[in-house]
C-alpha cells in the first residue's frame, strides 16, 4: 500500500476528525440528513473501534456502515488504528439494496476479500446483480463510498418516488447475502 494512502494506520484522534469533516461536508451539502451525526457511531471494543450505524441520504437512501478500527499501538485518542473489517451497504428504503463494499468474504474467483456487489435497482426487490472485485489497494474509504450514492441517486432520479427525502431511521431495507 502506497505511503500516502488513505487505508494506512492513522491515530485515532486524526481518524475521527477526518471522518466528522466528510460528514459535516456531506450535511452541509445537503444530500446527507443531520441526524446521521446520532446515528453513526464509535464504539470501544476489546481490542479495536467499530464505527456503526446508519447514514441517511437524499432519496430515501440508507448506507449501513460496519467498520471496524483494530487497535495496533497506544491507547485513548493517540491509539494507532488500522481497518481491518468492513461493509458499506446502500439501499433505497422501501426497495432494496443496489451496492454494498465488504471484505467480509472471499469469492471463489477473486485474489482477496475486496469486493463490491452491485445489485440491479430495476429488478423486483434488487436481488440480483454481480459481484466486482476491487482489491486491497482499491477498496473505498466511506466518503468515496457515499460520493457513489450521491452519483447514482442523481443517475436514478427518475426511477426514485421520493428522490428528495430522507428515509427514516431505523428502517432500513437490507437482503440477505
Amino acid at each position: 500500500m502506497p505511503a500516502n494512502s488513505a487505508h494506512n494506520p492513522n491515530r485515532l484522534e486524526n481518524y475521527v476528525k477526518i471522518h466528522n469533516s466528510y460528514i459535516e461536508l456531506f450535511i452541509r451539502e445537503g444530500f446527507v440528513h443531520e441526524d446521521t451525526k446520532y446515528n453513526l457511531q464509535f464504539k470501544r471494543k476489546l481490542n479495536s473501534i467499530v464505527l456503526q450505524g446508519e447514514i441517511g441520504c437524499l432519496g430515501k437512501i440508507i448506507i449501513m456502515v460496519n467498520k471496524t478500527l483494530r487497535v495496533i499501538s497506544g491507547q485513548g485518542q493517540n491509539a494507532m488504528v488500522k481497518t481491518s473489517k468492513y461493509s458499506y451497504n446502500a439501499s433505497v428504503q422501501g426497495c432494496g439494496n443496489f451496492l454494498r463494499y465488504d471484505n467480509a468474504h472471499i469469492h471463489h474467483d477473486h485474489p482477496d476479500p475486496y469486493h463490491k456487489h452491485i445489485y440491479d435497482f430495476n429488478l423486483p426487490n434488487c436481488t440480483e446483480g454481480r459481484v466486482d472485485w476491487v482489491g486491497y489497494d482499491n477498496w473505498p474509504t466511506l466518503d468515496k463510498v457515499i460520493e457513489e450514492v450521491k452519483t447514482w441517486r442523481h443517475n436514478h432520479i427518475t426511477s426514485l418516488s421520493n428522490s428528495d427525502e430522507f428515509p427514516e431511521f431505523g428502517q432500513s431495507y437490507i437482503l440477505p447475502k
